[in-house]
């Protein structure tokens, strides 16, 4: 995260996301499009963020629960695709690039997120496995990658 993309964020809200918990700007669940959440706490946010409803449905609030409180299976598939995004947005808050532009890291990176991609095959609890797949496909594709080739 850049410096400009922390200004929506309190003191405590940014350094709980710098020590890698899911922040909800304000104490509030994140809303808005996909890419606002990420313009404000990073790739992150895209575990949670949905397009607004006037009513949340049933299935995002136990994926956004399993997100946030994972139990039993949902608690590696959680942390691997929670500790991967985290990955890229610390490289571009230290770099200032993306880490699809690292040609040593990038490639790594990328293989990792191919391989959770292929672990939501198995049983991964209350998490909403499609949302995850167009998380990492989005975020792959955001970083130079395509998904297919990986």
């Amino acid at each position: 995260m850049r410096k400009d993309q922390a200004d929506g964020l309190t003191p405590a809200e940014r350094q709980a996301w710098l020590a890698g918990q899911n922040v909800r700007p304000g104490g509030q669940g994140i809303s808005g499009s996909a890419e606002l959440a990420r313009q404000r706490i990073g790739y992150v946010a895209r575990l949670v963020s949905h397009p607004t409803y006037e009513s949340v449905p049933g299935y995002w609030r136990r994926h956004e629960d399993a997100m946030m409180r994972p139990r039993g299976i949902e608690r590696p598939i959680a942390g691997m695709l929670h500790a991967w995004l985290l990955y890229a947005d610390l490289h571009r808050e230290r770099f200032e690039s993306g880490i699809g532009q690292d040609y040593v890291l990038g490639p790594e990176w990328a293989k990792i997120g191919a391989a959770i991609r292929g672990l939501l095959n198995g049983d991964c609890g209350r998490i909403d496995c499609g949302a995850v797949d167009s998380v990492i496909e989005a975020t792959l594709k955001d970083e130079g990658f395509d998904p297919d080739t990986l």
